[in-house]
């Protein structure tokens, strides 16, 4: 098994490097591979704030690389449901949180704007602390 890389998703996503984006190809459609869960959190941000991609774009892209028949992710569940809220319009890096913190009870924060998205998601209620 192959782990994958930041680097590699974007080059594969973007094509914007045509040696690399065809070595990328190569990689995930020749091997099976892994793409631990902070990957997708930092290939998300780059997708977002480097290159300028919607959050539709963006959410449409990790689907399209999640369904490859030859890769899997760390905490592939929790992956999938944050994906699912932040095609709902929540920050995939607090989606990400959110869903990985189902086991518990709380979470809590000082952002009023993940308190909002979080409102009604999961088992895991979102407040301040105290």
């Amino acid at each position: 098994m192959t782990a994958i890389d930041p680097n590699v998703i974007i080059r594969f996503l973007t094509q914007d490097d045509e040696a690399q984006a065809l070595r990328a190809t190569e990689v995930l459609s020749g091997s099976n591979c892994f793409v631990p869960v902070t990957v997708l959190l930092e290939s998300v941000w780059v997708l977002e704030s480097i290159y300028g991609f919607a959050p539709a774009r963006v959410h449409a892209a990790m689907e399209a690389l999640l369904g490859l028949p030859n890769l899997s992710v760390g905490a592939s569940a929790a992956v999938r449901l944050a994906l699912k809220w932040y095609a709902e319009g929540m920050d995939f890096a607090d989606a990400l949180h959110l869903a990985l913190s189902q086991p518990s009870s709380r979470m809590v924060t000082f952002d009023e704007a993940f308190i909002r998205a979080a409102e009604g998601k999961g088992r895991c209620a979102v407040g301040k602390p105290g």
